[in-house]
């Protein structure tokens, strides 16, 4: 039973990793000059379950007490690639104006601040990932690694959405003339300085393996 559990909550990480290599094609979103909305679908469906089997993979290894060093290592690796995948993502949906029906100019800059941002604090946690490695150590995800990417998480959800959710609140208060470009940009203004954050306690945390 427990090997079964272990092989089901890796299963789910390799499936995740899996569905990022699903999301590569659609960087070539500028090409299609039709259906774009229903291959946006796609990838908004794709992110979802793979967000979902975030949670499962990580909620099984913890009910179950079934924690496992292949986990520890790609389950993170997982949650990065999809996010930095999908930030590309976005950002090329705002340089050829599909994110939302307008204002995707006042989002750009955010949008490749918050990306570049996400890199540099990822390469720095796989880097002393790989020293800790090197000194027989593996370090586990902290409470604020977990805290954001699942920011990370729901945010780009929002951000996917954001031009149905537009289309849904202009039509529910027509009277306040909702921008969501206000509220992406607060979005990821917040998941920067969560970032930054994270990346400074994760630091702190492991000075020990990076001298000595």
């Amino acid at each position: 039973m427990k090997n079964i559990i272990k092989k089901t909550a890796n299963l789910l990480t390799i499936f995740r990793i899996f569905l990022v290599f699903c999301m590569l094609p659609f960087l070539y979103l500028k090409l299609l000059k039709h259906e774009i909305e229903i291959f946006k679908n796609y990838f908004n469906i794709i992110f979802i379950v793979a967000s979902i089997t975030d949670y499962l993979d990580g909620f099984i290894a913890r009910k179950f007490f079934q924690t496992t060093v292949f986990g520890k290592f790609f389950d993170p690796i997982a949650d990065k690639l999809l996010v930095i995948i999908s930030s590309f993502y976005l950002l090329i949906l705002c340089q050829n104006n599909h994110l939302l029906h307008q204002d995707n100019d006042k989002i750009v800059n955010y949008v490749v601040s918050f990306l570049i941002v996400t890199i540099i604090r990822d390469f720095i946690v796989m880097g002393i990932r790989l020293l800790a490695f090197e000194k027989k150590h593996i370090i586990s995800s902290s409470f604020g690694g977990k805290l954001k990417t699942f920011l990370n998480f729901v945010s780009i959800i929002i951000m996917l959405l954001s031009a149905q959710l537009e289309r849904f609140f202009s039509q529910l208060f027509p009277e306040y003339n909702l921008k969501m470009y206000f509220i992406i940009n607060f979005i990821l203004i917040l998941n920067i300085f969560i970032i930054v954050i994270s990346g400074i306690d994760y630091i702190l945390k492991n000075l020990k393996l990076i001298y000595f």
